[in-house]
């Protein structure tokens, strides 16, 4: 083979395969923008929740939406806010 032709071949081949990583990176970091943003979402409505559980404020409805953002928490949170959350309850 003529040495332009291996040299278009490799630069075609070199030219997908950056685009395939850089699509690849995009799409992780976007799946990443969107798990950290449906945590933020969760810890809010803990947040939120505390106030439901203040001795004088405290009413069942408020018990139930912290029992229910603490169940949410458990499902991602890392083990130290897990720990913490065992040591607060």
């Amino acid at each position: 083979m003529d040495a332009t032709i291996v040299t278009a071949i490799i630069s075609l081949v070199g030219s997908f395969f950056v685009v395939a990583v850089t699509y690849w990176f995009t799409k992780q970091r976007e799946r990443e923008a969107g798990w950290r943003k449906e945590k933020l979402a969760y810890y809010k409505a803990f947040v939120e929740s505390l106030s439901g559980t203040v001795e004088g404020d405290s009413t069942p409805d408020g018990q139930r939406a912290f029992a229910k953002a603490c169940n949410n928490l458990l499902l991602f949170a890392p083990q130290p806010v897990i720990e913490a959350l065992d040591a607060f309850r």
